[in-house]
């Protein structure tokens, strides 16, 4: 399994082993992996790491990819490369893939929890139809390829999603929560 370090500090009145236990047991897992949170790289209180990782199948991962010189760009790195080095379930290496990130609608790429992600690991699947985000880039090009690649016979659609970074949204994040009428 594989949590960022949100999960401790979202639980405390338990200390780390009991976290761990209670998530081991409670998923039945016999491995986790917690990976740093990135508050950073924005996203207000929904500052999460499926904005910077998506699971597409038991051995393929997509990472989020930023320049070199945003200043969370080696934990991103490490992110990156533990999973590279990490087996799934049945001995098979995890296959990354790397998405660009876009930078915010000034050029920019968040450098605290409110900055605005515009990543392209918020997707949603759904069957044979695969939502992804658009941001009126070129990224959106290569995210767009990637994501036909990776499920070949199935419909990739691009939402526009500008609109629901700046209000620190996703599409995933609209899977997952049923927004307020407002």
């Amino acid at each position: 399994g594989f949590v960022s370090d949100r999960v401790l500090s979202a639980n405390p009145g338990m200390n780390t082993n009991q976290i761990v236990q209670s998530i081991y047991t409670k998923l039945n897992l016999n491995e986790i992996i917690i990976f740093p949170s990135i508050p950073e790289c924005g996203g207000g209180d929904w500052a999460e790491i499926s904005r910077l990782v998506k699971f597409v199948d038991s051995e393929t991962v997509l990472v989020s990819k930023f320049p070199e010189n945003v200043p969370y760009y080696n934990q991103i790195e490490y992110i990156a490369d533990t999973l590279s080095n990490t087996y799934n379930d049945v001995g098979r290496k995890l296959k990354v893939i790397r998405l660009p990130v876009c930078p915010d609608a000034t050029g920019e790429y968040a450098t605290t929890q409110q900055g605005e992600i515009r990543s392209y690991t918020s997707s949603i699947i759904l069957n044979n139809t695969i939502l992804i985000p658009s941001y009126g880039h070129p990224f959106d090009a290569i995210a767009y390829s990637v994501y036909s690649e990776l499920f070949a016979g199935s419909q990739v659609v691009q939402i526009p999603s500008a609109m629901l970074t700046a209000m620190h949204g996703s599409l995933f994040r609209l899977a997952a929560v049923i927004p307020q009428p407002d």
